[in-house]
């Protein structure tokens, strides 16, 4: 198989719109162009065409982010686009992503966090040189407090600091430390609201 030949897949998605794509997609279109489906998969990541997101979710460069080296999208919304193709429907940027995205905080975190209620990873993982870790709570626990602003999806300052409090505990913290959460940012939330989301967590 020629570059030319694989990189056909490419400009088939490119023509198509597609910004996402899952690995089933590249294949069927590569069987269609009648390409090797797998060797086609792989020469597009080896080569930047495409970029994985999540396992099976791949991000299509255009030629115009090829050709200046750089992405037309944060890798916040990157994600926010791969969990949409996933089908991943309740989910939101939570904890110190949210304490960031909320304004909360100038603090510099080493992992983004997003909450889902389907999808996990059992630890951090790399997305496009970022860190990421994805934890997974229960239906009833995005019924509230979860806002869309700028484009992107996160917990709002009452349930992100219950949610960091919430962590704390189930990761076996001191009481001390769990309440730190609640204290440190209480003039920054409606403490009544904060109230309203207790409804939501396990007693």
């Amino acid at each position: 198989m020629t570059n030319s030949a694989t990189t056909l897949v490419w400009k088939k998605l490119v023509l198509q719109g597609k910004d996402i794509v899952t690995s089933d997609e590249i294949r069927r279109l590569a069987g269609d162009l009648g390409k090797d489906e797998s060797r086609s998969l792989r020469y597009l990541q080896e080569h930047g065409h495409i970029r994985r997101i999540l396992r099976g979710v791949f991000y299509v460069e255009t030629p115009e982010e090829r050709t200046r080296g750089s992405l037309g999208h944060s890798v916040l919304q990157l994600v926010q686009m791969a969990l949409e193709a996933k089908g991943v429907r309740r989910w939101y940027f939570g904890l110190e992503t949210a304490l960031k995205l909320n304004g909360m905080t100038h603090e510099y975190f080493a992992v983004d966090f997003v909450i889902t209620d389907s999808f996990r990873t059992t630890k951090v993982i790399e997305i496009l040189g970022n860190k990421f870790q994805f934890l997974r709570r229960a239906k009833g626990h995005f019924e509230s407090g979860i806002v869309r602003r700028s484009g992107l999806v996160f917990s709002d300052p009452e349930k992100t600091v219950l949610d960091l409090a919430y962590k704390r505990m189930i990761d076996g913290h001191e009481r001390q430390h769990v309440s730190s959460a609640l204290l440190e940012h209480a003039d920054k939330i409606d403490r009544a609201k904060a109230r309203r989301y207790l409804t939501s967590y396990p007693p």
